[in-house]
């Protein structure tokens, strides 16, 4: 599990592993929802990049998150979006 998942899960909810059932998350879109919930965090930008390519997943991406980029991606271009997301808040 990497460190970022950890470190944002224990800032979110204390917890130290994201995928336990015990934790209350199962994936991302879990850990999402609960950073929104919160009126500190909700006006935090939210760039999901992912493996999932299909259109459904492309679509139920982009309703919640200010971008949506699938993997793979180059650098610069991951850099580039996130400078537009920045820009929009």
């Amino acid at each position: 599990m990497c460190r970022q998942w950890k470190k944002l899960s224990e800032i979110v909810e204390g917890q130290s592993d994201p995928g336990s059932h015990s934790a209350g998350y199962h994936n991302a879109w879990d850990v999402f929802a609960k950073v929104k919930e919160n009126p500190k965090w909700r006006k935090i930008p939210i760039v999901f990049l992912t493996a999932q390519t299909d259109p459904y997943s492309e679509g139920f991406g982009t309703i919640p998150a200010d971008d949506y980029i699938e993997k793979p991606f180059d650098i610069h271009y991951l850099k580039k979006r996130i400078d537009n997301v920045l820009q929009r808040k």
